[in-house]
């Protein structure tokens, strides 16, 4: 989950973690020792809750096989 937690902390400003955020990962397969695993996300939605702006992105985690191994959702406060 830290990795995820990375990547959306380098994509978007402190702030939206702590200004209505959420994390929720999924693991779908059990991740190996010497598994390499490679993330990727996305955008998914835009939505305004009051005057504060929430961005809905999904995080995918692949093995060296091309495996789907994790999901994760996340929510973030902007605005």
């Amino acid at each position: 989950m830290s990795y995820v937690d990375q990547m959306l902390h380098l994509s978007f400003p402190p702030e939206a973690f702590y200004n209505g955020g959420s994390l929720l990962m999924r693991a779908i397969t059990p991740f190996r020792s010497g598994d390499t695993v490679t993330f990727a996300g996305e955008v998914t939605g835009r939505r305004q809750e009051g005057d504060k702006g929430i961005v809905e992105c999904r995080v995918r985690g692949t093995n060296q096989r091309g495996e789907l191994v994790c999901l994760a959702d996340a929510s973030l406060g902007v605005g």
